[in-house]
């Protein structure tokens, strides 16, 4: 049920969860183009998770969602990516947390590996792969 919730409650409900409002921008065969703000995240149709088999459609509201463990943090700025301001850094034994404020919200990410060490305040950029993202419809779109 963590690896593959059936709705975003369901999913929040069971654990931590990043959250980014998206437009359907694009659709192909293939390939599905997703807007939100000034961004751009084009999955292939075959990787993200679609919970609960929704249909999708040009237009059509989605949450992308992804995990925190399975959220990205690097020190540079990267282009097309989402950045904000690390606010808290915990160390949780095997793993470090962090609480990133960005334009979008807070977005928490996992370090399992602690293969990074990055200050409080410190700017930094976040991805994961499209294979990590559930997309869920908004209700009414």
């Amino acid at each position: 049920l963590y690896d593959s919730p059936t709705s975003k409650f369901v999913a929040d409900f069971l654990g931590d969860l990043n959250s980014i409002s998206a437009r359907i921008s694009a659709l192909t065969e293939d390939q599905v183009t997703f807007t939100a703000r000034n961004l751009d995240f084009t999955y292939s149709r075959s990787k993200f998770q679609i919970p609960g088999g929704i249909s999708l459609r040009e237009d059509d509201h989605v949450d992308l969602c992804v995990r925190p463990y399975d959220t990205r943090v690097q020190r540079e700025v990267v282009d097309g990516s989402i950045t904000g301001t690390i606010q808290n850094r915990m160390y949780r034994g095997n793993e470090t947390a962090y609480m990133i404020d960005t334009s979008w919200g807070e977005f928490l990410v996992i370090d399992e590996e602690q293969t990074t060490d990055i200050d409080i305040d410190t700017t930094v950029s976040m991805d994961w792969d499209e294979s990590n993202t559930f997309v869920y419809a908004v209700k009414g779109s």
